[in-house]
């Protein structure tokens, strides 16, 4: 189980596509990730409303991943008909 997940500056500079699932709810998208600019594609599966609500537009963690083109959250545990996108 991954506990902490750092990303520095100038880190990944050809990932344009992430997929990330299944994640505990006191995991965090590292903040460095608003440095991978080339990441075009988010993807997040079977988390909780509250890890997904974070990163929603306007959550305390959008800033984060404001720069992903496409961004979809889905599969919440809480309610698994509920999904979040942006393109």
């Amino acid at each position: 189980e991954l506990k902490e997940w750092r990303v520095e500056k100038r880190a990944m500079p050809s990932l344009s596509r992430m997929h990330i699932e299944r994640c505990s709810p006191s995991f965090t998208v590292p903040d460095g990730l608003r440095y991978v600019t080339n990441l075009k594609e988010l993807t997040i599966k079977g988390v909780t409303r509250g890890f997904g609500s974070r990163l929603e537009e306007g959550g305390e963690e959008f800033y984060k991943i404001q720069h992903v083109n496409s961004v979809l959250i889905t599969d919440f545990f809480a309610s698994p008909s509920l999904e979040y996108w942006r393109t």
